[in-house]
């Protein structure tokens, strides 16, 4: 049931599925995200009065300029994993919160500041790690 409904979003407008997904497809070197974040996206004839796309659209542009930090400590990672269940699944993948509220745990920071590199790391080039999705 899980693996169906996390495609879900695949067979809207803007999905992989989708009629617009080539406006924010990372990989068209024409695509409109740039566009669509400032406000000044032109939607195909098709597509132009279409409500809800429209109003979806208009809540894609930016509010702020302002570049939010998406920098995590040790110490978020320990505080926000001292609060999880452990067995609350973390991807679709099914792997659990187990081993990480156990790093966590740990005296060393050592495995913490290497698995915080690593989502800064997949952060930084917009490309989630395999084993997240």
């Amino acid at each position: 049931r899980n693996n169906n409904h996390l495609q879900e979003p695949n067979y809207t407008p803007f999905g992989m599925l989708g009629d617009l997904y080539n406006m924010v497809d990372p990989w068209n070197p024409d695509n409109q995200v740039e566009a669509l974040l400032e406000g000044r996206a032109t939607l195909p004839a098709s597509r132009a009065h279409d409500v809800e796309v429209r109003q979806w659209v208009r809540n894609l542009q930016r509010k702020d300029m302002e570049v939010i930090d998406l920098s995590v400590s040790s110490s978020d990672f320990q505080q926000y994993f001292a609060r999880r269940k452990e067995n609350t699944q973390s991807s679709p993948s099914g792997r659990h919160y187990g081993h990480y509220k156990t790093i966590a745990k740990m005296e060393s920071d050592v495995v913490r500041n290497t698995i915080l590199q690593i989502a800064a790391t997949a952060v930084a080039v917009k490309q989630p790690l395999d084993r997240w999705l």
